[in-house]
């Protein structure tokens, strides 16, 4: 820019800020806040002069569409395009409408005091937060997980050792220890000998399978080893030493899975053994108690009469009889047992059914006799008493004389006198 002979080179205009989310227009500029007017004749001078005469004009052809808050400072929107302004409004940055002056809030600038109790109110809600996860995993029963968690590494234990004589093959034991190494050792035997070629009788040539070094291992040694120089002639050595490995972890293989097989059955015969003592000793233990526990019911004061047979009476003793043994029936039986077909299972169901009735029922037959023997012995009592007041026919003390020349019944001597007083 030149005026007046005075060269003055502008400074390339500074980056435009990013465009603000709405415009705010002003109608003038605010008055400098010092009082002194700056110095007329210089470019400088000149230049700032240029500047305001613009923006007045600016803001005298703009309408006010915003009041803004009062900052300290009004910054005029910048062109974006380099050009000096013009009266009109500038386009808008953002294709975006502008929002309604009434319904929009400028948001308000947050000073370091409110940004730091904004901070302490986050950092205690941060805490709380903290203290509720550690009191829900300190109520986390660590102990009960621990017992947990031994047991079923005991009950682990407990399997594989069981599984060590049952199928051993199937054990993590022998796969670790058997069956890894032998499958490696094929693997670097087929790894090293990719390469190694063999001749055949049509002049052609093959690789080498895992048959060929199978076929070796099945053989005698003098013989493998004849057929190895024959067929792998330089290589024969290596074939050789890789035959030897795998064969000695078969072998080793095989007779883990021998002796525990011969152990197992070792171990199964001595359980079976244990077994049967077991169950002998404790078959004779019921036999025993069993027996003296019925002695004791039967020799009971009480109610001992009830379960044994009683002389003269034939049909009681049939009755009794017809118990005991559909109880030791229904002992003996096992509705679960699954050659029973439906028929069978139910009759078993029903003759325990009944058991357990009769055996509920048993306590209050028994009080309901006891109550009916008070009763009965009251009864003859006073029967006793009444009899003595029944006059004789012939003037006697009313004992009436028997037809045989024995005494009479009690039921004999009040039928007697009933029938007197009936004719």
């Amino acid at each position: 820019m030149a005026d007046e002979g005075v060269t003055i080179v502008e400074a390339p205009p500074p980056k435009p800020p990013p465009a603000p989310t709405r415009t705010i227009q002003v109608s003038s500029m605010p008055q400098s806040v010092e009082s002194t007017e700056p110095k007329k004749g210089s470019a400088m001078d000149r230049m700032r002069e240029r500047m305001q005469t613009r923006l007045n004009k600016q803001g005298q052809q703009s309408p006010v569409t915003q009041t803004p808050e009062p900052t300290g400072e009004v910054t005029p929107t910048p062109s974006t395009s380099g050009a000096e302004p013009s009266g009109a409004e500038p386009p808008a940055t953002s294709s975006a409408p502008s929002p309604k002056p009434a319904e929009t809030t400028p948001p308000k600038k947050m000073t370091l005091g409110q940004a730091l109790d904004k901070y302490k109110t986050r950092n205690k809600e941060l805490e709380a937060e903290l203290a509720e996860w550690k009191t829900k995993a300190g109520n986390v029963d660590a102990k009960g997980l621990t017992e947990e968690r031994d047991r079923l590494q005991s009950r682990n234990k407990e399997l594989e050792e069981e599984i060590r004589y049952v199928n051993y093959q199937k054990s993590e034991e022998f796969t670790s220890k058997y069956q890894i190494p032998y499958r490696k050792a094929w693997d670097r035997a087929m790894e090293d000998l990719k390469e190694v070629r063999i001749q055949l009788q049509d002049g052609q040539e093959r690789e080498v399978t895992g048959n060929d070094i199978l076929e070796l291992c099945n053989m005698p040694l003098s013989k493998a080893r004849e057929v190895a120089r024959a067929v792998f002639g330089d290589f024969a050595d290596d074939v050789m030493q890789h035959r030897k490995e795998i064969k000695r972890l078969f072998d080793e293989q095989s007779q883990a899975l021998t002796e525990a097989r011969t152990n197992g059955e070792a171990r199964e015969k001595q359980r079976n053994e244990q077994f049967q003592k077991l169950t002998g000793e404790i078959d004779g233990y019921i036999k025993t108690n069993w027996e003296k526990a019925n002695a004791e019911a039967h020799g009971d004061a009480k109610y001992g009469a009830f379960f044994k047979p009683i002389e003269g009476d034939a049909e009681g003793n049939q009755r009794l009889a017809k118990g005991f043994e559909l109880v030791d029936r229904a002992f003996a039986e096992n509705p679960k047992d699954p050659r029973l077909n439906a028929e069978q299972r139910l009759a078993i169901i029903k003759r325990h059914a009944a058991v357990r009735n009769r055996a509920a029922g048993f306590g209050r037959l028994a009080w309901q006799n006891e109550k009916l023997k008070a009763e009965l012995a009251a009864a003859n009592k006073k029967l006793g008493e009444y009899e003595g007041t029944i006059p004789a026919a012939g003037g006697g003390n009313g004992a009436p004389a028997s037809t045989n020349g024995g005494s009479l019944s009690a039921w004999d001597r009040v039928r007697s006198g009933m029938n007197k007083y009936a004719h």
